[in-house]
């Protein structure tokens, strides 16, 4: 296996253990979305940009694997 081939697996594996507490969180920040009433002003706020950030995390992670395929190793 090339050093191309285990930086590859190690982000696909990366990408699914990062998955699980990402998922967590997700879950979590949903029920809390569920509670909090809409007028709550700040918190509502604080939550949606939560939200948000989740949403580029999980893209980054998702993107992983594919993004290490191209990544350039140094010949040493």
């Amino acid at each position: 296996m090339s050093s191309h081939d285990d930086l590859v697996s190690f982000a696909e594996r990366a990408a699914h253990d990062l998955n699980n507490p990402v998922t967590a969180i997700s879950m979590a920040l949903e029920m809390a979305l569920d509670e909090v009433p809409a007028d709550a002003g700040e918190l509502s706020d604080l939550l949606a940009r939560v939200q948000r950030s989740l949403a580029r995390l999980t893209a980054m992670i998702d993107t992983l694997p594919s993004r290490a395929e191209d990544w350039p190793l140094s010949s040493e």
